[in-house]
């Protein structure tokens, strides 16, 4: 999966910039003839910007158009009958799109990036060329999105040279509907939605729409659709063979005909009686077109935690403080965001996500460590978005739940790389899987050993520990330091400065677009010390974002000498001294940092991985 494409978004109130758009589209007839009349009506304020609220208009260049996608939404029709409900603004979206023949990779690139895929419960492409069904088709059943159900028409035009209005009207009245005829036309509808009672009545209220009455009965009736098109025409059961389907239809046509526009209408590929009433009225086929909608997979529902909200941390806290050890990492992330050492804006954007905030058994937290660079730089949200963190933890039980959590909630479609960190071995075949599985892209798992810090054997060990100076023996312990007068100390371990953060980012293994302002973020705000030797940096160790000591390395002219060790507990004797946990993570081929570690005084804890996902 590529990164977004750059799109210009269009003010469809703006009736100038639409105006760009609509000429773009004037030239591709008839295939772009319902989008262009659809655009065209919300021009001239035929239909508001706010009867398709929420909306989005997006080319991919202003200035060189050739791929068009509108995103709105038919729930606002409600709004003028109805008071909307917050979980139905959820419910669906309709898209209208055109592209250039030439252009499909821009529209898939376009429809993966802002089509709202996992944000509501289904998506209707409406009225688009026969060619494109294909393409979406093969797009939500490679990403697994949902179930896609297609209707194949034929648009068909009508030729007003050829228009037939010599119709017998009999003892039928034809007369424009009112609002009180929608419930009726609603019950018959073979299409009928969430939505579509508040479409009929305020295609009913605002544009052109006819029935035919026997008497105060409505038989039958024609409406014009808010895209332009003639639609909804339907004659009652006890009413048919009476040829009142043409009665309206032709005079429906000769309304539109008064307002000099064109008359066009859809008719699905196997109704070859409707095809061949049309044909004897004057229209005729112009082009394949289809109608795509998409049930979405079902996303669970989950609760999101404001993360400045210390009283809704609590409870999270509580339950990763219950799955220790494996759940250490995320503890202490939250407990420091807690007590503020780690600010909400350092993490930004994030999402902190769980499954019931009342019955927590899943906790999801997606975040970026870009936010680290607005202390020092600007960065915007789209910057910070394609660099995504992650760290979460599951109740044994609950594998099902993590997978629908992740497959729904983390942006795999928007992010350049997304980092799985230091989470529980066993979660990493589920990971992998389901990537591989939705061919998403392609992995880099890291495994490691948790080990922790046993406080009472590290005293001990602590009092006695040397470092080998080119000149001599050298304690790092002071108090036995200055009773050496005999000793040189050529080596000053002293806390990191800000100036020392690009050299520290340029030995780092895993550098990243982040990993200079993670740094100089923790060497500023949380405790980074370095080696030095003749005023030259020669080796560090600092306390990560997460609490975890990372980072450790010796310049290569300085190894074998012990000064790792030395590092590493000075670190921990001044974690120690703030009445924290010691812990920090090793590679599981890394023996030598980990027999070091262990005579230290740390104990392995737990198997922990990280992966890397960079998507196609």
């Amino acid at each position: 999966m590529n990164s977004a494409p750059p799109v210009n978004e269009i003010d469809i109130a703006d009736k100038q910039s639409l105006q760009s758009v609509i000429n773009f589209l004037e030239g591709y007839f008839p295939d772009s003839l319902t989008f262009h009349h659809f655009l065209s009506a919300i021009q001239r304020n035929t239909i508001k910007p706010q009867d398709l609220w929420p909306n989005q208009l997006l080319v991919n260049d202003k200035n060189d158009i050739k791929c068009v996608l509108f995103i709105y939404s038919l729930m606002s029709f409600k709004s003028a009958y109805k008071p909307i409900a917050e979980d139905e603004k959820s419910m669906r979206s309709d898209i209208s799109f055109f592209c250039d023949n030439k252009e499909d990779q821009i529209f898939v690139s376009m429809i993966q990036h802002y089509v709202p895929w996992s944000k509501v419960k289904k998506i209707v492409f409406t009225d688009f060329p026969h060619r494109f069904s294909s393409i979406i088709e093969s797009f939500i059943r490679e990403n697994n999105l949902g179930d896609a159900h297609t209707v194949n028409c034929q648009q068909m035009e009508l030729d007003k040279e050829t228009f037939i209005e010599n119709i017998i009207f009999l003892d039928i009245i034809i007369r424009p509907l009112t609002l009180s005829d929608a419930s009726t036309i609603n019950e018959f509808w073979e299409h009928k939605s969430e939505i579509s009672l508040y479409r009929f009545m305020y295609e009913i209220e605002h544009l052109l729409s006819y029935g035919a009455f026997r008497g105060e009965t409505l038989i039958s009736w024609c409406m014009r659709k808010y895209n332009g098109c003639v639609a909804n025409v339907f004659t009652k059961p006890e009413a048919r063979r009476l040829g009142l389907a043409s009665m309206l239809n032709v005079f429906m046509a000769s309304k539109i005909l008064e307002q000099e526009e064109r008359v066009f209408t859809f008719v699905i590929n196997d109704n070859t009686a409707s095809v061949s009433m049309l044909e004897k009225l004057g229209y005729k086929k112009t082009d394949d077109t289809d109608c795509l909608t998409t049930t979405m997979n079902f996303a669970p529902p989950v609760n999101e935690i404001d993360i400045t909200d210390t009283q809704s941390l609590q409870p999270i806290i509580n339950f990763l403080g219950g799955q220790f050890p494996e759940s250490m990492e995320l503890w202490h992330l939250l407990k420091d965001i807690q007590r503020n050492v780690i600010r909400k804006k350092d993490l930004w954007p994030n999402q902190l996500l769980v499954n019931d905030k009342n019955d927590i058994k899943c906790v999801l937290f997606i975040y970026s460590l870009m936010g680290f660079k607005s202390t020092y730089e600007s960065v915007t949200e789209e910057e910070a978005s394609m660099y995504r963190e992650i760290n979460f933890f599951c109740d044994n039980k609950e594998d099902q739940l993590f997978v629908s959590m992740i497959r729904y909630y983390v942006p795999w479609t928007t992010a350049k790389s997304i980092v799985f960190s230091s989470f529980p071995h066993r979660f990493l075949s589920i990971i992998e899987s389901f990537i591989q599985e939705n061919s998403l892209g392609s992995t880099h798992i890291t495994t490691c050993q948790q080990m922790e810090l046993d406080k009472e054997s590290f005293k001990e060990k602590y009092k006695t520990m040397t470092y080998a100076c080119p000149s001599g023996t050298c304690f790092l312990n002071n108090t036995l330091a200055q009773s050496q007068s005999n000793i040189v100390l050529d080596i000053v371990i002293r806390p990191l400065s800000l100036s020392d953060a690009s050299t520290v980012n340029d030995f780092w293994e895993y550098k990243s677009p982040s990993s200079l302002y993670r740094i100089s973020h923790e060497i500023k705000y949380s405790l980074a010390y370095g080696a030095s030797c003749d005023e030259k940096l020669i080796g560090w160790c600092l306390k990560r974002y997460d609490s975890s000591i990372g980072n450790v390395f010796i310049k290569p002219e300085a190894r074998r000498r012990g000064l790792a060790s030395i590092l590493n507990a000075y670190m921990a004797s001044k974690i120690l001294e703030k009445e924290e946990q010691v812990y920090c993570f090793v590679t599981k081929d890394n023996v030598a940092s980990f027999s070091m570690l262990q005579q230290i005084g740390y104990k392995r804890t737990a198997d922990a991985d990280w992966l890397v996902f960079t998507p196609k």
